[in-house]
């Protein structure tokens, strides 16, 4: 049957920007009613307490694992990877959810702000490149070569006023996304961006 083939049973995957009852909660929810165990990060206790309840309450068969963790900090990333082989025995994929830009960083061309950039930019390119290596040295050493998912944006082919940074973060991760398909693809992993 089609859905035996869609199951993720023993697999575990690590869900960055689990909270929010998003993209991230729902990829929880559907990987738990598919089987898999689900590690999901999130910075703030509340959204990923409420992602625990949505990927708990689907039955299927897996399990939910909390860690607070900021995707955008080493040490953080690094504990919640570690968290998740504690818990689970393995890390077989992960997908970053994580991204987006505040009120604030919505400007004009005129006097934007880098400070904008480097801000968005950090949300959505370096959380997602830290969180990508650390996932592949993990499924690599275990000889589990699993998937990585990226979550991008329209944002990244089109214009959109006042959200220069955004559109060029997404632009990037897409094309790092890319760059990590060829690189890591040899391994067996595979790295592709929705």
């Amino acid at each position: 049957m089609i859905g035996d083939r869609l199951r993720l049973d023993d697999r575990t995957i690590v869900v960055a920007g689990a909270g929010g009852g998003g993209i991230g909660t729902a990829v929880c929810r559907a990987a738990v009613e598919l089987g898999a165990n689900v590690v999901g990060v999130d910075i703030d206790p509340e959204p990923l307490a409420e992602a625990e309840v949505a990927a708990t309450a689907t039955g299927g068969g897996g399990r939910f694992h909390g860690v607070l963790a900021d995707v955008c900090d080493q040490a953080d990333i690094d504990r919640a990877f570690e968290e998740a082989m504690a818990t689970f025995g393995s890390v077989d994929g992960m997908v970053h959810v994580v991204g987006g830009q505040r009120v604030e960083h919505w400007h004009s061309l005129d006097g934007y702000p880098a400070t904008n950039l480097d801000e968005v930019f950090n949300l959505n390119v370096r959380s997602a490149l830290l969180t990508s290596q650390v996932a592949a040295r993990e499924m690599t050493a275990a000889g589990r070569p699993g998937s990585i998912v990226h979550i991008s944006s329209v944002a990244s082919f089109f214009a959109a006023p006042y959200s220069l940074a955004y559109g060029v973060a997404k632009a990037a991760l897409n094309s790092m996304t890319r760059t990590m398909a060829v690189e890591w693809g040899g391994r067996g992993g595979r790295v592709k961006g929705i």
